[in-house]
């Protein structure tokens, strides 16, 4: 759900940038166009929050409820993409589909900051450099978003693929 929060704020600041162009009383395709994609963005983004809570609320996600060691141990597995620990093993393959679903993510996040490269090349344009900081820094942080989204979807597809740890044997006779 926190991954949505930056989507929102950055399809506000689109809402904000075309009531921001009808300020002068003007508003053009230009200042409609950025009004109509910034309350859609802001539309879908809250959609999106409604159903990422209710579906963490039927089903409570495993590996932030661990505490720091056994997360510590749930990541370095997926870097090394096996443990033999048959409790992180079990916890990571119970928590993958939940990862695995939010791909979507990925396109919102790189959908966003191909949207910031394209008001950076306006802000230049308009030879307006802090504007043009302003929005290439949003666009490196949501493609940084993308990427460690991409990543995580990557590293739990492949631990699922592969078969968990040989179970210990059983010494108890």
């Amino acid at each position: 759900m926190f991954s949505l929060v930056p989507a929102i704020a950055a399809a506000a600041t689109v809402l904000a940038f075309g009531l921001g162009l009808s300020a002068d009383r003007s508003l053009g395709a230009r200042g409609w166009t950025f009004i109509g994609v910034g309350l859609l963005l802001v539309v879908a983004g809250a959609t999106a929050v409604v159903l990422v809570i209710r579906r963490r609320l039927d089903n409570p996600e495993l590996v932030a409820g661990l505490d720091r060691p056994s997360q510590r141990d749930v990541a370095r597995a997926l870097r090394n993409g096996r443990t033999d620990d048959p409790r992180i093993d079990a916890i990571i393959r119970q928590s993958a589909p939940r990862v695995i679903s939010t791909r979507w993510v990925i396109v919102v996040f790189a959908l966003v900051a191909a949207l910031d490269v394209y008001l950076a090349a306006e802000e230049i344009a308009d030879r307006d450099w802090n504007g043009l900081v302003l929005r290439l820094a949003s666009a490196v942080l949501f493609t940084l978003f993308a990427a460690y989204q991409w990543t995580q979807v990557r590293r739990y597809r492949a631990y699922v693929r592969q078969e968990g740890p040989a179970w210990p044997a059983d010494t108890a006779a």
